[in-house]
């Protein structure tokens, strides 16, 4: 049994999706049993790039743990597949590249980029993708080129506010933060994650994050609903993944926590929201 996963986020990868960088990196797990006696050594697998473009280099010094074997590439090309071989050239696992655009999430956060007129470039920040998901507020996340450019690129639009921990709200919403957190003050709201090892961007869509008539930023009544909808709920989703259980994932993205919030009209309703195919199918409450 072999599949691939990636070493930051520790997700299954069933597609390498690729920036115009044409770079990668991948976990392999396999452990393929000694062919010949007990004393044998199990024979390690390789990684190739077939239809397509591209150069696979094993990356040894950073294996996760035995029979786990990390792989970097570069000069990938979308069409073209990633593909686990044995000593025997039997494929033990394989997956398609595609572009990163290709990426449900990518699509919604590019838009709201483009619709407020930031001038991000986020494929030129984009050394290689860990994850990407179709899942809208699950977003990419990506190995940044440079950290500091990153930072600067969002900073500057001036449409962006750090998360402050200080604040109670604030902290909770950032609670799965990795490195430094940047909301954008408005609704829907792109939030940014900048770390050198692994930075994201998903699109909430309960924002929670507003401009006072003084210009203070101060927590609206969304609050609630953000932190228990698009954070806690959603958190258990890659556990499930990378215990290979995707069907209860699926199951889970489906449920979402009704509180009052702005879209309701902030009724004094309490319950779970159940959404097939993208929309809103009934409330239990």
């Amino acid at each position: 049994m072999a599949s691939f996963y990636n070493a930051e986020t520790r997700e299954p990868i069933r597609t390498m999706y690729v920036s115009s960088s044409g770079n990668g990196n991948v976990v392999l797990s396999a452990f393929i049993p000694p062919s010949t006696g007990i004393m044998s050594l199990p024979a390690r697998p390789y990684v190739v790039v077939a239809n397509g473009q591209g150069v696979a280099t094993p990356d040894v010094g950073r294996n996760p743990k035995p029979s786990e074997y990390r792989w970097k590439f570069t000069g990938l090309t979308p069409g073209s597949s990633i593909v686990a071989l044995d000593s025997k050239n039997n494929i033990l696992a394989q997956i398609p590249v595609k572009r990163l655009d290709e990426a449900g999430s990518y699509k919604s956060i590019m838009k709201r980029f483009n619709s407020r007129g930031m001038k991000v470039d986020l494929d030129s920040q984009v050394d290689y993708v860990c994850y990407a998901s179709d899942v809208l507020g699950e977003g990419i996340s990506f190995r940044p080129k440079s950290v500091g450019e990153f930072k600067t690129a969002i900073t500057d639009t001036q449409l962006f506010h750090r998360d402050d921990r200080a604040d109670f709200f604030g902290a909770k919403a950032a609670s799965a933060t990795i490195g430094e957190g940047y909301r954008e003050v408005s609704t829907p709201s792109l939030h940014v994650a900048i770390d050198s090892e692994i930075s994201s961007v998903h699109v909430d869509s309960y924002a929670f994050q507003f401009h006072a008539p003084d210009g203070k930023i101060i927590i609206g009544p969304d609050a609630g609903q953000h932190i228990a909808d698009e954070l806690w709920l959603r958190l258990p989703m890659t556990w499930l993944r990378r215990k290979n259980m995707p069907f209860m994932a699926s199951v889970l993205q489906a449920l979402h926590p009704v509180l009052p919030h702005s879209l309701n009209g902030y009724a004094p309703r309490l319950g779970i929201r159940v959404e097939l195919g993208g929309t809103p199918a009934r409330d239990l409450r």
